[in-house]
């Protein structure tokens, strides 16, 4: 077997069996999804309001003023509650 091909086969080799390792390992992993949108132009109860604006002329309006926000799963350490490695991949 010439040596280019003897190199590339141990390559190949070495690629497979690190990739194969990677499936098994527990990452860390963050999983982030959409969270919800809150109305923030609207009361939180007992008539006290969520978003207030002092020292400017407000007025009276029909419009929605949503807060975008993020769901977050899991640490940086430990990764996502619940995953499992993926043993049945290799």
């Amino acid at each position: 077997m010439p040596v280019r091909n003897r190199r590339l086969s141990i390559a190949g080799g070495l690629f497979g069996v690190l990739a194969a390792v990677s499936l098994v390992m527990p990452s860390s992993l963050i999983v982030e999804q959409a969270g919800p949108a809150i109305d923030v132009t609207g009361d939180a109860g007992e008539d006290t309001p969520i978003l207030t604006i002092t020292g400017a002329s407000t007025y009276p309006s029909d419009t929605r003023f949503y807060m975008t926000t993020v769901s977050a799963y899991g640490t940086a350490d430990m990764g996502v509650p619940g995953h499992r490695p993926c043993w049945p991949c290799l």
